[in-house]
């Protein structure tokens, strides 16, 4: 049969193999072949031009500009419009410039103080201590990060010698112009100084509300015991070399009166933060921030903080410049910015020089290796446990893990396990192929990956109690002595992050 309009349809032959064949007779539609290539291939058409192609169009600057939704569509604009779909408004958490150039946004799930994870640290130790005791007290500054805001814990390595008495005090001070603690105490934990241990250790202080602090500001921790004397006191574990760029450790032996530097060392700490954001607004996207690594979508009005924003989830964003065709296109370290360099997750690919296909399929970064210190549950001067971070910027469903293991001692030897560590995100899956050496292990916050290095002293050791935060997954890496081989190890781990 026939219809009009230049469209033929073949009849339907039985026996349920059909096919229907479509022929186009462009001639009848007053299209002529040249003309045609020509609005295909001709990214400049004009008006006039689509006018003469299509019979009975009356198409004008203007309304091709509705058409769109762009204020200087043209025949390229045109071209992609039906995939422009995914427009909405949603309210921002701080103020976004999306006007002139779209801002990479994610919209935030909210963060609570179980989130918080080690951005601030000086982890490397030397086997020397300074002694804390009566009104010998000692300090060590760090500085927030660009967008930490909160602070909910502190780990200190220390050891107990003697009999210390009384509580160990650890408190949070400003610092004055010159780095040194200042003014009235922003925050006190306090614990029994016989519980630190005589085992060199991660002692933890967990403040009982959380403190807000200022990004990007200078804060002291001072440590004191009240009572004890040169044989009966905490030790303080300095680094090895003055590795923490951002403080500095300090020494007052009149409690707290004046303030001297002691060492070069800086001391072993790590300081719990988090950036304080509300669940479901809009926050620009980050690369290198621990909790702005997401990626969701462009905001591409000039909006306030607390106000609704143009935000688009899908489709195709225009008004950018310079992109290269065909290539993909990453969240950048430039808060809002997007990169062709893997710095972050991908937020999709350029179709032309102003328009980004946003694609969220598939992104995933891959951390820098994060080795632990040297593990010994055997031995009074080696910490036996570690709590390791893996820093994703994004809540992550599933994280790849990959864990070598390098023991010390007399001939000693090393090895390698690997698993997935799977988040309750997107249901349980088994995505991890087993091919090459180590077992396929899937993990999840109640589940443990273990391995064991070779060799005449070794251990095991243990990569387990999972935590899954907005920022990524915490762990704790723990050592066990083999029985008569007096091992110790130190863990390296190679981490993947999936959206």
């Amino acid at each position: 049969m026939s219809a009009t309009g230049g469209i033929d349809f073949s009849t339907l032959g039985g026996g349920g193999n059909e096919t229907l064949n479509l022929a186009v007779d462009l001639s009848e539609a007053g299209i002529t072949g040249g003309l045609l290539a020509s609005v295909i291939t001709d990214v400049t058409a004009t008006a006039a031009e689509i006018n003469a192609t299509v019979a009975g169009t009356t198409a004008t600057a203007a309304n091709l500009n509705t058409l769109t939704g762009g204020a200087s569509s043209d025949a390229d604009a045109l071209h992609t419009h039906p995939a422009l779909g995914g427009a909405l408004t949603i309210t921002t958490g701080e103020a976004i410039d999306g006007s002139a150039t779209p801002q990479a946004c994610f919209i935030s799930a909210g963060t609570v103080d179980g989130d918080a994870t080690v951005l601030q640290s000086q982890q490397t130790e030397n086997n020397a201590e300074e002694p804390v005791y009566g009104v010998f007290w000692f300090a060590q500054t760090f500085t927030t990060g660009a967008y930490e805001d909160t602070l909910t814990r502190v780990d200190l390595m220390l050891k107990e010698t003697g009999n210390p008495s009384g509580n160990l005090r650890m408190r949070i001070y400003a610092v004055d112009g010159s780095s040194k603690p200042t003014g009235a105490e922003l925050a006190t934990v306090n614990v029994t100084a016989t519980t630190v241990g005589t085992t060199l250790f991660w002692t933890t202080f967990t403040l009982a509300s959380a403190l807000t602090v200022t990004p990007s500001t200078e804060y002291a921790i001072v440590i004191d015991v009240i009572s004890g004397d040169a044989t009966n006191m905490i030790g303080w574990q300095l680094g090895n070399g003055d590795t923490y760029a951002n403080g500095q450790p300090w020494k007052s032996a009149d409690a707290g009166g004046t303030w001297t530097s002691p060492s070069a060392n800086d001391f072993a700490f790590k300081i719990w933060l988090y950036e304080a954001q509300t669940a479901g607004l809009l926050y620009q996207s980050k690369s290198d921030e621990a909790f702005r690594g997401g990626f969701d979508g462009f905001v591409t009005s000039n909006t306030g903080s607390g106000a609704a924003a143009d935000f688009r989830l899908d489709g195709i964003q225009g008004s950018f410049a310079g992109l290269t065709i065909n290539t993909p296109y990453y969240v950048a370290s430039t808060l809002g910015e997007i990169t062709s360099t893997i710095t972050g997750l991908k937020v999709g690919k350029a179709i032309s020089a102003t328009e980004i296909e946003i694609d969220k399929s598939g992104g995933f970064v891959e951390l820098a290796t994060q080795t632990s210190a040297t593990l010994d549950d055997a031995s009074a001067s080696v910490i036996g446990t570690e709590d390791m971070t893996f820093v994703c910027g994004f809540k992550p469903s599933r994280v790849d893990l990959s864990v070598y293991i390098v023991a010390s001692g007399t001939n000693a030897g090393s090895s390698a396990f690997k698993g997935d560590y799977i988040s309750n995100l997107h249901g349980i899956t088994v995505p991890y192929d087993a091919a090459g050496s180590g077992a396929a292990n899937i993990v999840s916050d109640t589940a443990s990956l273990t391995g064991s290095s070779s060799g005449a002293n070794r251990g095991t050791i243990t990569l387990g109690t999972f935590v899954l935060k907005q920022s990524g997954i915490g762990a704790i890496a723990s050592h066990a002595t083999v029985a008569g081989t007096g091992g110790n190890g130190t863990v390296a781990v190679k981490a993947v992050c999936y959206r």
